[in-house]
């Protein structure tokens, strides 16, 4: 490790410690009842999380008129101006890119505040961080986006990313580009944007192209791409497999959330999220990897994954194929906080020959992508 990944490294221990207080007094009072702010995204995740670790949430805060007067189970959703903070011991900010001015605005209250981003750094750090430190360590680069990134979890200041940016993602790192013979698989193919990318970073000559994409509007855009693509590159249609469909850990269907935004991808439906969200729930079929390519001859060499938080399925419905075969993989590892630290290490329990390297796309808390080879 050299110094100035070193230097990072301890920057991030010294945060870690000086912040602890703040973790242990919220764990202290989650089953006395607390305060969920902000249900978007993640706020529906950290719902579910806190709730594993037995969290007896009594309300939640949120500012999406759409939202206030509906229920999560008991909770009530309010607008933050309606709130009484003497209700609840405590408050978890899951309004991820929010959480440094929500958490302002709160500094004054009695009762103890943290982002779900800082809790879950301090939630893993022990156990996890030391293993995903051991699967990047062959990369100097690699170590100081993942510090990077836990700083900026833990404090909400998103200027720790600025210098660790990378850009192209999924296909700018090697061997992830100018490979032919290629068998590509999209799980979360969107509108063939990423696909056109591999295109390009492969000069068109790959094997067989399978893409996955559950949402309709996206699906159709998708195609119409495709039909460009293998116009202007001379790619025979047969080439490239479309399918409406997710993928997941099993095969069946799935609820998701449409998108207010036909640009937009998916949320795949927590247990949570679907007490209020039913006007706009939508049903899609899904398969798991081992399902889809089990008796099939052409097989993924490399797989792009960025499915809106259901990576974790994806992998467990594909144990068999990627331990067999060992496909590259191009893993986004953003979506959840617990991502960063959980993905890594799956994908190394089923294949311990696996390198890993991890890259930043963003200056925010997104596109961060975990290269497996």
């Amino acid at each position: 490790m050299n110094t100035q990944t070193k230097q990072l490294r301890d920057r991030l221990l010294g945060e870690i410690n000086r912040r602890q207080p703040e973790f242990s007094a919220i764990k202290s009072v989650l089953s006395s009842g607390i305060c969920l702010y902000g249900y978007g995204f993640v706020g529906k995740w950290a719902y579910d999380f806190l709730k594993t670790l037995g969290a007896d949430i009594k309300m939640i805060i949120d500012n999406d008129e759409d939202k206030i007067g509906l229920t999560v189970n008991n909770a009530q959703i309010i607008s933050s101006s309606d709130f009484s903070y003497g209700d609840v011991n405590g408050v978890v900010v899951g309004s991820r890119h929010a959480a440094r001015s929500i958490l302002s605005s709160l500094k004054d209250i009695s009762i103890p505040a943290i982002s779900i981003d800082s809790f879950v750094v301090h939630y893993y750090s022990d156990s996890h961080l030391p293993l995903v430190e051991h699967l990047l360590e062959e990369d100097e680069q690699s170590l100081r986006v993942f510090y990077s990134i836990l700083l900026a979890m833990l404090s909400g200041e998103i200027n720790f990313l600025r210098n660790n940016i990378s850009y192209c993602p999924f296909f700018a790192e090697y061997p992830f580009f100018n490979i032919d013979s290629e068998v590509y698989l999209d799980a979360g193919a969107y509108v063939g944007d990423s696909f056109e990318r591999f295109v390009w970073s492969v000069n068109g000559m790959f094997k067989r192209a399978y893409l996955f994409e559950p949402g309709k509007k996206q699906f159709q855009s998708m195609c119409f791409r495709i039909a460009r693509l293998s116009k202007e590159w001379c790619i025979q249609p047969d080439k490239i497999k479309c399918e409406n469909l997710a993928i997941g850990d099993s095969t069946g269907e799935i609820k998701f959330l449409d998108a207010s935004n036909p640009t937009q991808s998916q949320q795949i439906l927590a247990s949570s999220s679907e007490t209020i969200d039913q006007l706009r729930v939508s049903l899609a079929s899904k398969t798991s990897l081992d399902d889809y390519f089990k008796g099939l001859s052409c097989l993924p060499s490399i797989i792009k994954v960025d499915i809106e938080g259901a990576e974790l399925a994806l992998l467990d419905g594909g144990e068999r194929l990627i331990a067999e075969l060992k496909p590259k993989i191009a893993l986004s590892i953003y979506h959840f906080p617990s991502d960063i630290f959980l993905l890594p290490i799956k994908v190394a329990k089923l294949s311990q020959s696996y390198r890993f390297i991890m890259r930043h796309h963003s200056c925010m808390l997104i596109e961060t992508v975990l290269y497996c080879f």
